[in-house]
């Protein structure tokens, strides 16, 4: 997305019992508008009037139709006269291969390790699906405040983050395969018929407004009302129009805008809540000691960040691909002919006692990131020695 110039937003709506019903009756303001949209939260909601109200307010809910990913289109075909776009992806367990001990889950590919389990290696796979889940990484940078637990909490239906690593890499390369589609399009029209492009290759045009007036006006044919309307008997209006909400249940597309406390007055003495105004921390992420990509195995972040380089991109240190999940940090691009001028600029412009003065302790990102690694070794030795105990 970064190479075609575009920004990519992608944001995890997950709100576990709360369920899609009451996220989906403000839709509009609690999950916003997308290009797509994935629904997987069957085990939680299986009525099907809400599935219908979850479908119908994503499509009437903002300027743009998202594709929607969900196993559970409803009627949102019939209502939009065919015109909604769905799709889904498959679950593909049953092709699997068993992860049977520690010695065949070295073995096999990484992704597939302790994805599908044998009955007496369930506890193995439990450990490394769910227990290996992290709240907070020690770092040098940021010191909470407050103390952050040793593992992150789960339920039976909670999704373990291998799976949630599954599920992601299966939407990257869905939207792969479709640019590479969009792209072959683009290029044999070019062939065709010359620059430009024909503006239905790269415009919407009126499906947006189609899509979303024929299920504000849909009818049934029978007369009946729809699953949605069934659930919502008394306030059927809510299957055909956007639905808007302030709450303070997390998350929400644009939480300063839709808290309640945006439309409290104030008490007679005066006093009004506030929220923070900003975060206690805005760096990037740690990636868990444990997650880490075994040598020898496919490395989706790598794959991603590699590119064809031009001559002028050699010169760019190793140290400028570090990124968020890594640890990497983008740092300035300079080159050796830049280095050499500014030492030579430096030299002119001082006394060797002015240099001298000048000269300060440093830690550079080579400090940093060896130090991060001890502390997550040391932290992983740590969580080794608490299992042991409770063994």
């Amino acid at each position: 997305f970064d190479k075609l110039g575009v920004q990519l937003i992608s944001r995890s709506m997950t709100h576990d019992s709360k369920g899609t019903a009451a996220y989906s009756l403000g839709g509009k303001d609690l999950y916003g508008e997308s290009d797509i949209l994935w629904w997987d939260s069957e085990r939680f909601d299986s009525d099907e009037g809400v599935r219908e109200l979850f479908n119908n307010q994503a499509v009437i809910s903002g300027s743009r139709v998202p594709i929607i990913f969900t196993k559970y289109e409803g009627t949102i075909s019939t209502e939009s006269g065919q015109r909604a776009w769905l799709a889904n992806f498959q679950d593909q367990i049953d092709w699997m291969p068993h992860t049977i001990s520690q010695e065949n889950a070295e073995k096999l590919p990484y992704a597939l390790r302790y994805m599908k389990c044998t009955f007496e290696f369930s506890g193995e796979c439990k450990r490394h699906n769910y227990d290996q889940s992290v709240c907070w990484i020690p770092r040098i940078d940021v010191h909470p405040t407050t103390n952050q637990r040793s593992a992150v909490g789960y339920t039976k239906r909670s999704i373990p983050w291998r799976v949630h690593q599954w599920q992601g890499r299966k939407l990257a390369l869905t939207l792969l395969h479709a640019l590479d589609a969009a792209l072959d399009i683009w290029a044999k029209d070019l062939s065709d018929n010359g620059p430009p492009l024909a503006e239905k290759y790269w415009h919407i045009g009126t499906r947006y407004s189609d899509i979303r007036d024929a299920i504000r006006t849909y009818e049934r044919a029978d007369g009946n009302t729809t699953a949605c309307e069934q659930l919502f008997s008394r306030f059927p209006l809510v299957c055909r129009e956007p639905m808007h909400a302030y709450t303070e249940w997390t998350p929400r597309v644009t939480p300063s805008n839709t808290s309640l406390v945006t439309i409290l007055k104030d008490a007679p003495n005066g006093y009004r809540p506030t929220e923070p105004t900003s975060q206690f921390s805005t760096l990037f992420d740690l990636l868990p000691l444990e997650w880490q990509i075994p040598d020898g195995h496919v490395d989706v972040h790598a794959v991603a960040i590699a590119t064809t380089q031009t001559e002028a991109a050699k010169e760019i240190n190793a140290m400028d691909f570090f990124d968020d999940d890594d640890l990497f940090i983008r740092g300035r691009r300079t080159t050796s002919e830049e280095e050499e001028e500014e030492t030579i600029t430096k030299e002119e412009r001082t006394t060797p006692e002015e240099q001298k003065e000048e000269t300060v302790e440093t830690v550079t990102l080579e400090d940093i990131v060896q130090e991060q690694i001890r502390l997550n070794q040391q932290e992983a030795q740590h969580q080794h020695q608490q299992q042991q105990q409770q063994q």
